[in-house]
Order: C-alpha cells, then sequence, then structure tokens
C-alpha cells in the first residue's frame, strides 16, 4: 500500500495454481467476491462517467463539508464569554491581532500527511474567512509569528491572479502536448498539484505532456522571496523575463528574487514536463509542488515572535492558530512528544501575556501539551485538521455564526506523562509492550485513579449555549437554554434524558 500490488498478483496466483498450493475453485471463488462488489458498486465499466461539477453540485459538497466542519470543533474553554466574537468587544481600535502560520499558509493543515492526505480542490484558508467575516466590525491584520516546517509553505492564493483578464485570485493551470498544443486549461487556487493513485489526470491528458502554472505574481510585503520547486519530472521557474531556475531534473531545487517595495504584479511562470507514464506513476504519481515564503521566515526567528507580539498589543482580541500539520503528523512516523512543533507554545504564551482576550485555535490530529500556557489564555478551540472548509468553519464558529458542535474524542492528559503508553514507548530493540492492555484513554485514567492528571476529558466540549433544566413534576421536566445576544444559531447539543420510577425525586 499503495500499489501495484506485491503479493497478490497475477503471476503469484499463477504459479501457486502450478505449484498446487492454491486451487482454481479458491481462486474463482474470491475473485467472485469481488466482481460481485464492483457490480453493485457499477464500477465494471470501461470507464466511469465522467460527475457533472455544477455550480449546485460543488455547493452542495461545500455544505456538507462546512456542516461537518463546525460539528467538529470542540470549544475547550471559554472564560469570560470571550466567544463568539461580538462587535460589543471591540474598543475604537477595532483591530484583531490574527497569528500564526496555519491561518495563513494552511495547506499543511488541512490533513494529516501521507495517506492521511486529500487532495481538495480548494482550501478557504482561516486568514482568507475571518478577514471576509469580520467585514464591518474590526480589521483583521496578520503576522506569521513563527515558523515550524522544514520546507518552505505553499504560498496562499492571494499572493497570485490568473492573469488570463480575471482579478479573482488564483493560478492558471495549462496542458499542453509536447508539439505546444492546449490539451486543457483551468484556474487553481495552490501550488501542489497531485496525479495519480489520488486523482486522475484532467480528461484527454496523456504524458508526456507539458504542465505549467502561470499567472503574476505579488506578496504581502517587499523583500527577498526564496522559491523552492520539484515535481515527477523536469522543472523550470520564470519570474517576468528572468529565468530563475533553467529546466532539469534534479529533485528539489530553491532560487530567490527580491520585491520591491513598489513593486506591481510580476509575471511568473512554474513548469512541469512529464515524460510517458510508467508502472510507477501509480504509486508516487504525476506531481508538482512549489512553495515560497519570504526569506526572514525562518526557524526559531525571535523577530517574527516580537512582531506577533507587538501587533497584539495593539488589538483589541488576538486569535492564535498553531498546530501540528502533515510533515510530523503522519504514516510510518510516531511522534516522540505532545509538544507543538518549533516556537508556538512560546508564542502563544507571549501574545497572551501581551493580549488578555488571546484566543487559541490548535490545528491537529491529536492532544497536544498545553501546560505551558492553557491557564493564561481564555479561550481554546480543538479543532482538529477541517479539510478544505477550514477557513469557512473557523470564522463562523468564532463569530457565532455556528455553534461549536464537537465532542472530545480523546483524553487530553497535561503531559505525555500521565499517558498510559508513556512507560512502555518509544521501543526496545525495536519491540514494543502493549502492557497497559484494554486500559487506554479515560479507562487508564480512571483504574489509577488519575483524573486529576486530565486536563479535557473524553467528551468534553463547550457551547455557546447555556441550558438548565427543572423538575416540574415527577413526570415531566421543564428546560430552559439561553444564547448571548450576539449568538444567532441554535446549539447542536441533543440532551437525553431517563427517567425511573422507581427512584424517589427530591
Amino acid at each position: 500500500m499503495p500499489g501495484p500490488g506485491h503479493w497478490l498478483t497475477p503471476l503469484r496466483a499463477e504459479e501457486a495454481l502450478k505449484a498446487g498450493t492454491a486451487s482454481q475453485a479458491a481462486v474463482q471463488k474470491h475473485v467472485s467476491r469481488l466482481v460481485d462488489l464492483a457490480a453493485k458498486l457499477d464500477a465494471l465499466q470501461a470507464e466511469l462517467p465522467p460527475i457533472s461539477r455544477t455550480a449546485d453540485y460543488i455547493r452542495s459538497h461545500r455544505d456538507l463539508m462546512f456542516e461537518t466542519a463546525t460539528s467538529s470543533i470542540v470549544l475547550l474553554k471559554n472564560e469570560r464569554d470571550l466567544v463568539p466574537i461580538c462587535s460589543e468587544h471591540f474598543s475604537a481600535r477595532k483591530r484583531i491581532a490574527l497569528i500564526g502560520e496555519p491561518a495563513k499558509f494552511v495547506l499543511p493543515f488541512r490533513g494529516g500527511g501521507g495517506s492521511g492526505s486529500v487532495f481538495t480542490h480548494h482550501v478557504v484558508s482561516p486568514f482568507t474567512a475571518i478577514k471576509e467575516r469580520a467585514k464591518g466590525i474590526a480589521d483583521v491584520e496578520y503576522e506569521v509569528g513563527c515558523v515550524f516546517h522544514f520546507v518552505p509553505p505553499c504560498p496562499p492564493p492571494d499572493w497570485f491572479i490568473p492573469g488570463n483578464g480575471s482579478k479573482d485570485h488564483g493560478i492558471l493551470l495549462t496542458f499542453t502536448d509536447m508539439q505546444g498544443k492546449q490539451l486543457f486549461e483551468t484556474v487553481v487556487q495552490y501550488t501542489h498539484l497531485h496525479w495519480g493513485c489520488d486523482a486522475a489526470l484532467p480528461s484527454g491528458v496523456v504524458a508526456p505532456f507539458v504542465c505549467t502554472l502561470s499567472g503574476k505574481f505579488k506578496p504581502d510585503h517587499p523583500g527577498k522571496y526564496i522559491f523552492e520547486m520539484k515535481g515527477s519530472g523536469k522543472t523550470r521557474i520564470q519570474l517576468g523575463d528572468q529565468e530563475l531556475l533553467p529546466w532539469t531534473r534534479k529533485g528539489s531545487r530553491k532560487a530567490e528574487t527580491m520585491v520591491a517595495p513598489d513593486a506591481d504584479w510580476q509575471q511568473f511562470t512554474f513548469s512541469l514536463e512529464q515524460e510517458a507514464s510508467t508502472p510507477g506513476d501509480l504509486v508516487s504519481g504525476i506531481w508538482c509542488e512549489v512553495e515560497c515564503c519570504p526569506e526572514n521566515m525562518t526557524l526559531h526567528s525571535d523577530a517574527l515572535v516580537a512582531d506577533a507580539v507587538k501587533l497584539a498589543e495593539q488589538a483589541d482580541c488576538a486569535i492564535v492558530v498553531a498546530g501540528v500539520g502533515s510533515q510530523f503528523e503522519k504514516e510510518g512516523e510516531d511522534r516522540r512528544d505532545l509538544l507543538l512543533p518549533g516556537d508556538q507554545s512560546t508564542l502563544i504564551q507571549r501574545v497572551a501575556a501581551a493580549n488578555k482576550n488571546t484566543i487559541v485555535v490548535l490545528l491537529c490530529g491529536s492532544a497536544v501539551d498545553m501546560s505551558a500556557w492553557v491557564n493564561n489564555v481564555p479561550v481554546v478551540f480543538q479543532a482538529w485538521y477541517l479539510g478544505q472548509e477550514t477557513g469557512s468553519a473557523l470564522a463562523a464558529v468564532l463569530f457565532g455564526d455556528a455553534d461549536p458542535g464537537g465532542r472530545l474524542s480523546v483524553t487530553i492528559p497535561r503531559s505525555l506523562r500521565d499517558t498510559p503508553a508513556f512507560f512502555n514507548y518509544p521501543p526496545v530493540c525495536d519491540k514494543i509492550l502493549y502492557n497497559e492492555g484494554i486500559f487506554v484513554g479515560y479507562r487508564y485514567f480512571d483504574k489509577r485513579g488519575l483524573n486529576d492528571r486530565v486536563l479535557f476529558p473524553f467528551g468534553h466540549g463547550l457551547s455557546y449555549t447555556t441550558f438548565s433544566f427543572r423538575l416540574k413534576t415527577h413526570h415531566f421536566f421543564f428546560f430552559i437554554y439561553h444564547a448571548p445576544s450576539c449568538h444567532k444559531v441554535a446549539s447542536q447539543n441533543k440532551i437525553f434524558l431517563t427517567y425511573n420510577s422507581h427512584v424517589a425525586l427530591t
């Protein structure tokens, strides 16, 4: 996994039949099951009919993913009812400080790495969605705060326009054959593109071909920018009249360019020349990735933290979007600790000290160590990985357009030492002893009497609505719920009651 198959191949089946270790009847039995399933799924056609991606089709899927995302966000704490964010929360400054690499460079935080990756046709960043939602309420200003990935991030869509006359943000994706004839053209949002075992090439596109990402480039700030490009074939980068990287096949390559303070949009072309497909393409796929970031976006930068703290000091509230990301949470590799990567913990501590109205949003697939800052932060969301509607869902929950409907599916401990697997990991001589048996998660804390070592328990999650109930008679309960004046949506909580007539009620 992923294919091609190594053990269950026609050649091995034929060898087993010849050797007498498998019978024709057994092979027929197992293959029949697969054929029956394929028939039920209407998948026996030589070519599946194309999906009609109409506007209504795309909207219905986006609505479903948005609803799923808002229903998954867990509100861990909400002191002083700081969220949902309301207009009365702001002073005359009316400023929101949005901080954190995942807030704008969102692509590694839509899902985990390896087989946990899903290549979506678009991703809404928290920066884009929060800035749009805050219009008329407050100005949103951004600082990255710290960087914790080892490679430059995928640049945000608002650094590009397609250059085809459209003023909307995006990048023009074009496929041509080796003679220059255009095969396909569309507009994409990001410079990470993959085809193969996860997604088919556009109809009519067959290798060999040339794939180009083109348009105009204008980042947020002037200065030196680092480009890095890699792909499954030869790659080239052109910016304006300059060829930053000539055609070559050398894996990952970097180039630099200066963006002047008064620079206008610059024409760019990122190109991939793909040779004829091979069986290996079914595994690795055909792919092209371009990363770009300012030169000062480096690991362990005190200057980046200081800029974020300065912004937080001048704002009515600070939203820090932190996380783990696909470089650290992926198949084939265990995390060695529960710490947020890089300087994120320090960043949260310093921002919280500078602004008492600090909101922390965590984009990660599992528990993280919050012990250094959780007592000094009034609001914490465990948002997990929310997919392509990450920004839209966070903005809706932050501003009260949707209720945070999630409840913890894990126990969040105070530290790594408090987890049931702590004394059995890492492995010794490549062997792991699962001495905790069935006592994992909340069972472990209950059995060992360690509930005081739980920071947030399994099933925990707050709502914007407060509930109360009282017993009117021995047979009827009356419920009262109250939502804040700026909260316009009903709670997603469902209340289940049981009544035992044999128990005396007082």
